[in-house]
């Protein structure tokens, strides 16, 4: 699944995935993208966190915290993006 990020307003991520998520270690609320002063953050919301890779970066683990999504990427809920196949991708336009 792809998001233009430039199309999300606040919004719970459950309300952009037109399918429930796969994953028992994905929260029904798991997380929110929020736009703020122009910048989309990511804040979660889970027990479990969600995993974040900005392309050409490593993987970030978000714990009960926010991370200011950047340039392309890939979110997962709950576990690595190694080890599960529900992999939401993102992408600003400039």
């Amino acid at each position: 699944m792809s998001l233009n990020a430039q199309a999300l307003l606040p919004l719970l991520l459950s309300h952009v995935v037109p399918h429930s998520v796969a994953d028992t270690e994905a929260s029904r609320t798991h997380c929110a993208i929020e736009r703020r002063q122009g910048k989309f953050v990511l804040v979660d919301q889970s027990t479990n966190g969600t995993y974040v890779t900005v392309e050409g970066a490593a993987e970030i683990l978000v714990q009960r915290e926010e991370f200011v999504l950047s340039k392309q990427g890939w979110i997962t809920l709950g576990r690595s993006r190694a080890a599960t196949t529900e992999v939401i991708e993102y992408s600003f336009e400039q």
